[in-house]
């Protein structure tokens, strides 16, 4: 697949959860990567403390 069809996709499912009452409903995917983000920058806080 294409960048611009990604990027497309990504929108309407971006409008998708606009309408969505919580942003509960992401895909685990999703919340995977959401929750190693997290974990990266209490890391690097951390990190900084020391």
């Amino acid at each position: 697949m294409s960048e611009k069809v990604l990027e497309k996709e990504l929108e309407e499912e971006a409008d998708l959860s606009d309408e969505s009452e919580s942003e509960l409903e992401l895909e685990p995917v999703l919340r995977e990567r959401l929750d190693l983000r997290c974990l990266d920058m209490l890391a690097m806080q951390e990190q900084k403390k020391i």
